[in-house]
């Protein structure tokens, strides 16, 4: 990877979740009375903080052009479904920002019995109140109308916070338990009991990011049967075996994840994978049912041209790559 190459990557990791000092005392701090609202959802009806009120309301700040919200909403939703206390009381309230086709976020959303309502956001001009300057976002309203928490950003212990501010406005955790969890420490599971996969996924998560990929493969296979029913643990096994260079295990776990969920996130991995054998004419069909638009796409593009030596339209891409990323952040 070239070193344009990683710093567009950079960027698109780092500028969703960063905020200066004056946009950071912009936000309401964590135990203040919420700020009520009203919105407007892609359906045309209204929803306010008063509807939500007796149940937890996650109101999250989303940008469906960077891929690292998508991930922390998908990761939020697979987290809320595996616990019943926090799916039956929760609801999500997702500001979807810019001009994207908001059927991929519907259909990620609305599976199970997980509550959700998507308000449009075509202009970014957020919700007053609220000084968002940064996408991901999430504020964790409790039933009480209390803010719980604010996170910001993406990382490998975004949507364990998210989940475990929800667990402790509902009553489930202490305050002790809760500090463990903003803290981003792994949480023990009572003696005797099963973890949850949930939650061993997102263990396998913040391993496959500190770079243990044998500690995270060995942790998916423990999971044995359990694993062919997550399309979470597909794709985070498909991303192990591609950073592992296994191509053939890697083609059998995106065949038992398109199994799950045809589209997606099994998109992208194919094209990887497409990639890293040569295969640049079936990277570049499967590219161009993408949106064109997305941070995402863009930087799987720029992987193509560079494995194909196209040096200078490379560094064509990622230069107006980062600009735009810089101009979404002012």
């Amino acid at each position: 990877m070239s070193a344009l190459s990683r710093l567009a990557l950079a960027a698109a990791l780092l500028l969703p979740g960063s905020l200066s000092a004056s946009a950071q005392d912009s936000l309401p701090p964590s135990g203040q009375q919420a700020k009520p609202f009203a919105l407007v959802d892609h359906k045309g009806k209204t929803v306010s903080l008063e509807d939500c009120r007796g149940d937890v309301a996650l109101l999250i700040f989303h940008s469906e052009g960077m891929s690292y919200s998508r991930h922390l909403v998908k990761e939020l939703a697979d987290e809320i479904r595996l616990l019943p206390e926090v799916l039956e009381h929760t609801v999500l309230l997702v500001i979807a920002r810019g001009e994207e086709d908001l059927a991929t976020l519907e259909q990620q959303l609305d599976r199970g019995d997980l509550r959700y309502r998507i308000i449009p956001d075509r202009a970014g001009a957020g919700v007053p109140g609220y000084g968002v300057v940064a996408y991901p976002t999430v504020f964790c309203i409790g039933p009480d109308r209390q803010l719980t928490d604010v996170v910001r950003g993406y990382g490998p212990h975004a949507a364990y916070r998210v989940v475990g501010a929800a667990r402790f406005a509902l009553g489930s955790i202490d305050a002790e338990h809760f500090e463990h969890i903003q803290k981003g420490l792994p949480e023990p599971p009572p003696q005797g009991s099963d973890p949850g996969l949930g939650r061993t996924l997102t263990m396998v998560n913040k391993l496959l990011v500190s770079g243990q990929l044998d500690s995270a493969s060995e942790t998916l296979h423990s999971l044995g049967a359990r694993l062919d029913a997550s399309a979470r643990g597909l794709a985070l096994l498909a991303r192990v075996l591609l950073l592992q260079g296994h191509a053939e295990e890697a083609h059998a776990s995106l065949d038992r994840l398109a199994a799950l969920e045809p589209e997606g996130e099994v998109r992208v991995l194919r094209i990887r994978l497409h990639i890293m054998e040569g295969e640049f004419a079936l990277a570049q069909a499967e590219l161009d049912r993408l949106p064109g638009d997305r941070v995402e796409t863009r930087l799987l593009r720029g992987m193509l041209l560079e494995s194909q030596e196209r040096w200078q339209e490379a560094a064509l891409l990622y230069r107006d790559l980062l600009e735009r990323l810089i101009r979404e952040q002012h």
